[in-house]
């Protein structure tokens, strides 16, 4: 039963052995070190998103209230929930840059019709 025991984890330490050397091969090492890159840059790119959903909601907030103190903007719009929606809107047209789906042009000019389409109804 010893001898067995002994047999097995021999037979195991040796395919550990093997497969360690079949994962150190160059190509492998290559990808590893690719995907290793690729995780840095796609967490980088999720970082800034971050900062800038924060910041353009905060943009959004300051600038309705300013307009809202000019009498620009209905005084009973929920300006916290219009911050936010417009802060979507703009994280959605810039997924859509970062992805390459359309032109920034193009972008340009969804962004500001959408905006206008949310922001028209509330404005005197």
């Amino acid at each position: 039963m010893r001898d067995s025991i002994r047999d097995t984890l021999e037979n195991l330490k040796k395919k550990e052995k093997d497969l360690n050397a079949s994962l150190s091969t160059p190509e492998i090492t290559s990808n590893i070190q690719k995907l290793t890159s690729l995780n840095k840059e796609l967490s980088e790119i999720s970082n800034i998103v971050e900062m800038i959903d924060q910041s353009g909601s905060d943009y959004y907030y300051q600038l309705l209230i300013a307009s809202q103190r000019l009498k620009e903007l209905d005084q009973n719009l929920d300006i916290q929930l219009m911050s936010y929606s417009l802060s979507v809107l703009a994280n959605h047209a810039l997924d859509r840059m970062l992805t390459n789906r359309e032109t920034r042009e193009a972008l340009s000019q969804t962004l500001s019709e959408q905006i206008e389409q949310l922001l028209t109804p509330h404005l005197k």
